[in-house]
């Protein structure tokens, strides 16, 4: 059973901009990768009762799933260079929620009823950034004037 550690942070002014920005950077791709999959939801569903007789069936779009969406952060990176500040892993996490968020839409709760479409975030919704590391050992530097490592083994931070 994984452990779990959840820290509360006390930042100066410039960590805290640059947390900001983190949660921008992560509202921004939450909202890219969401859009993804409605668009491919909306390119690929057709009523049974109204498929068209005069328009050509178009070619099927690629499923958005976790793997293709994990492979383009390479270039999102890339394009946008901010990017890179945050640690990949993060971004990981981030495309898991949207695929979760994705998921439920279609589930049923125990009264029948269905859950509400996902919705875009805005980042001060976002409070939550969460490193999924297994035995790694994670330096601290960035959040306090003196480093500390230890190993951690799931971590969320919350702020």
């Amino acid at each position: 059973m994984g452990t779990a550690y959840q820290y509360k942070l006390r930042p100066n002014s410039d960590r805290m901009a640059t947390i900001e920005l983190w949660l921008e950077l992560l509202c921004r791709q939450y909202n890219y990768r969401l859009g993804e999959w409605f668009s491919w939801w909306e390119e690929n569903r057709c009523p049974v009762n109204a498929w068209s007789l005069v328009m050509p069936i178009s070619q099927l779009r690629d499923h958005p799933d976790n793997y293709s969406q994990k492979r383009d952060l390479v270039n999102t990176k890339d394009k946008f260079p901010d990017y890179k500040l945050i640690h990949s892993q993060v971004y990981h996490d981030c495309i898991k929620r949207v695929k979760l968020a994705f998921d439920r839409w279609f589930k049923v709760d125990n009264n029948g009823q269905k859950l509400g479409k996902p919705r875009c975030h805005f980042s001060y919704q976002l409070s939550v950034i969460s490193y999924q590391f297994l035995a790694v050992s994670f330096k601290l530097s960035v959040f306090s004037t003196s480093s500390c490592s230890f190993g951690i083994k799931n971590t969320e931070y919350s702020f």
